[in-house]
């Protein structure tokens, strides 16, 4: 797990990696308590709704809709969504602070940005 770490460091100089700042613990927090038992939670719901089956295997697609059977999906993902948009936004604003090249900050960007490119906060 070090090597990993190491390796991450000095390829990406992710800052959060090197000297964590107490936003960055809050979000491992936020991580392991909020948004790894959501996603269980969320993974389960969906593919019970066959959601995932259908996409997987694209038998039949009049049952992409299928994951609004479960009422209490639509309602958990919204504030999941948020808490990833927000904390994810958080790190890419406070990376350009960071005293690294403009290139090692593009990296990181195209590294962080496509988490905010998924969530939508609706």
């Amino acid at each position: 797990m070090t090597d990993i770490k190491e390796f991450y460091i000095a390829g990406w100089q992710d800052q959060n990696f090197i000297s964590p700042t107490p936003t960055y613990l809050g979000f491992i927090w936020s991580e392991a308590l909020i948004q790894v038992p959501v996603m269980i939670w969320g993974w389960k719901a969906l593919r019970d709704s066959e959601y995932l089956l259908t996409i997987s295997v694209g038998i039949r697609i009049h049952t992409l809709s299928r994951h609004i059977d479960n009422p209490k999906l639509p309602l958990i993902l919204l504030p999941f969504s948020c808490l990833i948009f927000i904390t994810t936004g958080t790190l890419m604003v406070e990376q350009w602070f960071w005293p690294i090249t403009i290139g090692e900050k593009l990296a990181l960007a195209s590294l962080y940005g496509p988490y905010l490119a998924l969530c939508e906060c609706r």
